[in-house]
Order: C-alpha cells, then sequence, then structure tokens
C-alpha cells in the first residue's frame, strides 16, 4: 500500500512539474549553407581515379497500355449575327487520360475553319475537347465543348459551328 501512495505522490509531483514549469524553446539551427561558387569549383575538381560505369538497357513498358490513336476533325462555320466571320482564330483542346492536345487555325474569307489533330485514347476512354475562337479585332469570341468516347473508328469527325458573341 506504502508502493502504491509513493507511485501515486510521485506521478503527481512530475505531473505538476511538466504542467508549470517554464517551458524552454530552442531556436532550430539551419544547416551552413555553400556557397554556388564553391559548388562549382568542387564539381569541377579533377578525379584522381578512373571511375568505370556500366549501363545496362532494359526494355521498358508504356504507361498507355491499351492506347490508341485517333485522328479527330473539327469543322464548322463562325459567324456573328448570321455573318460569316472572316480571320478569326480557332484554338482546339482535346485532353484524354495520356495527355492534352492542342491546334490553332484560323477562319477563311467565309468563316470555315477545318483543323485536324491526333489524339492518343484509350478505347471506351473519354476524350474532351473544347473550341474556343476570337474575332480577328478581339471584340467577340465563341466556345463550344463537349466530351466523345471513341469506339472502333480511327477517325472521328465533328461538326462545330461557332457563334460569336460581344466580349
Amino acid at each position: 500500500m506504502k508502493t502504491l501512495l509513493l507511485r501515486n505522490w510521485l506521478s503527481m509531483v512530475l505531473s505538476f512539474m511538466g504542467a508549470f514549469s517554464p517551458v524552454q524553446f530552442h531556436k532550430e539551427t539551419l544547416p551552413k549553407m555553400i556557397p554556388a561558387q564553391a559548388l562549382v569549383a568542387q564539381a569541377v575538381r579533377p578525379v584522381k581515379q578512373a571511375i568505370q560505369i556500366t549501363h545496362k538497357t532494359h526494355k521498358t513498358a508504356h504507361l498507355n497500355i491499351g492506347a490508341r490513336t485517333y485522328t479527330y476533325v473539327f469543322a464548322g462555320k463562325a459567324s456573328f449575327n448570321g455573318m460569316p466571320s472572316a480571320n478569326a482564330q480557332v484554338n482546339v483542346r482535346a485532353s484524354s487520360e495520356n495527355g492534352i492536345f492542342t491546334r490553332q487555325t484560323r477562319t477563311d474569307a467565309d468563316g470555315i475553319y477545318r483543323v485536324s489533330m491526333t489524339v492518343t485514347g484509350k478505347f471506351d476512354g473519354m476524350i474532351s475537347w473544347e473550341i474556343s475562337a476570337i474575332t480577328s479585332d478581339l471584340l467577340q469570341k465563341a466556345s463550344v465543348e463537349g466530351r466523345q468516347i471513341p469506339l472502333h473508328d480511327a477517325r472521328v469527325t465533328l461538326d462545330a459551328p461557332l457563334y460569336f458573341a460581344e466580349i
């Protein structure tokens, strides 16, 4: 019983001291930085021993297993208030699990544009696309977007007219 009381008393005293004793903070010292000139001098120091390095080549597996290449053709007419918009800049952006693909073009005198691009994607995978355009006078812009799930066709043609609105 005496041991139990002594142990409880000692535990209480240590807890009291830990709770009410002043806390000390130590400033963390960072390692001394070596100037860049010293690093360069160390790096170009001549090597006294000859070191032989051998490389083994291994075949690597590509991460885009099951990926296919698709040719997307985006075409349409750009217009503002029913009139064709000539020389408008058209930006096409397509994205899949395998990356982002972009192309740019300009509309012709009749407002017609056509962009062909190669997109890598997976069979039954989602390919998102966005077409944005701005007129040559920079006063109107247009945007259209969509998603496509490519199946067996390696060539996909999308008709995407652009209707400009005031900025």
